[in-house]
């Protein structure tokens, strides 16, 4: 059986979504350094109902650079909104059409928004973070597996949360988009199974980005323990870092994994649990 840390990707083509930093980039970066080829895909424009700064073209850029140092043959690049299919479709298209396919995607890309309940979120909140997790996954895993399909070990891997496992206070568009994310991973893991393609979850509790580190979030935070929810994390730690997330997903694209589908890794330090 080969450990994550021995598996080697090269020839292989991963695609990240959300790639230009964050846990997109970490996941990135570790299939470069295993010796893959990487797609970075990211929308550098701003979201009204977002509370903190999404990527810019620069941070995906400098993402670009970052991850060709790390090593992998080839690493692209492509400014396109999740929310927008046909140019997400266009991307991976020129993306497979280069490097000859699609081996690993990973649908990373989310953005967080929060009122002090869900009846009180605006409609523009609920379609900016919806369609950003939801709709976004689904433009993604649309795109991509065209040309995962004949890829001998292809995988097909949704960042999850501890949101799409349980309810958690005023961020009901959040809750809401995870949980669809978790049913069409497994449609699609019941669809691709008999071309040999597994489709999973890694779904971490909060890690050190800037989803979790702005300053709004200690606003979002006292919203969601005042609506009832514990917000803590059953062992001794409060923020993941996003590489301790890049080993789940590591692991779960790996031949050690082979015959993991249609299921979900929690990476949530026992928040769930509670």
């Amino acid at each position: 059986m080969v450990l994550t840390e021995q598996a080697d990707w090269s020839g292989k083509a991963v695609l990240v979504s959300g790639g230009a930093r964050g846990q997109g980039l970490s996941h990135a970066l570790a299939f470069a350094r295993r010796g893959a080829d990487v797609v970075l895909l990211d929308a550098p424009a701003p979201l009204a109902t977002v509370p903190y700064p999404v990527s810019t073209e620069e941070e995906l850029e400098a993402a670009r650079v970052t991850v060709s140092e790390a090593g992998g043959t080839e690493v692209l690049a492509y400014a396109a909104d999740v929310r927008d299919p046909e140019a997400v479709r266009v991307a991976i298209d020129h993306a497979a059409s280069r490097l000859g396919g699609i081996d690993v995607t990973i649908a990373n890309a989310g953005v967080f928004s929060f009122a002090r309940t869900t009846w009180e979120l605006s409609p523009q909140e609920w379609r900016e973070c919806s369609d950003t997790i939801l709709l976004g996954s689904w433009a993604v895993a649309r795109a991509a597996i065209p040309h995962m399909l004949g890829r001998a070990g292809a995988n097909l891997v949704f960042i999850g949360s501890v949101s799409a496992h349980k309810g958690i206070a005023a961020t009901g568009h959040y809750v809401a988009a995870k949980h669809g994310v978790v049913g069409l991973m497994r449609t699609l893991a019941v669809e691709l199974a008999p071309h040999g393609i597994r489709a999973n979850m890694v779904s971490p509790t909060a890690a050190r980005t800037l989803m979790a580190t702005n300053p709004a979030m200690a606003k979002c935070v006292e919203y969601q323990v005042a609506g009832g929810t514990n917000m803590s994390n059953l062992l001794d730690v409060e923020l993941l870092e996003p590489e301790d997330v890049t080993e789940a997903v590591l692991w779960i694209t790996s031949p050690g994994a082979r015959y993991v589908t249609g299921d979900v890794l929690k990476v949530d330090a026992g928040f769930t649990a509670r």
